[in-house]
């Protein structure tokens, strides 16, 4: 896989988000919403009262991205499978928890 295609199936299959299919956030199906960027990772848009906040999101690169992965996972039902493989998987030595082993880890535990 490449590092959009991993990062648009963590967006999607773990943490839930919906793909923006143009560039009109009011066209968005829920919020959080994701679109993958030209120069590497994605944005994410969200949407409090009247606006909208566009940040940038790659947990491939940037470990507070990682760990809203490892957050959600946590949030699952206790025994929700994807949460007993993900837990599983994730390495036990926190010098070993990257953003690349989270990742790793996260598309083993939804696939």
């Amino acid at each position: 896989m490449t590092e959009q295609q991993i990062i648009e199936t963590l967006a999607t299959k773990v943490m839930g988000w919906s793909e923006l299919e143009s560039i009109f956030y009011e066209e968005a199906k829920s919020f959080p919403a994701f679109y993958l960027r030209d120069t590497g990772g994605c944005g994410v848009v969200e949407k409090e009262s009247n606006r909208y906040i566009d940040y940038d999101w790659n947990p491939l690169q940037n470990i507070a991205d990682a760990w809203q992965v490892v957050e959600k996972f946590g949030s699952m039902e206790q025994f929700d499978i994807r949460r007993i493989k993900f837990m599983g998987l994730i390495p036990i030595k926190i010098y070993d928890i990257t953003p690349k082993a989270i990742c790793e880890t996260a598309l083993k535990a939804v696939a």
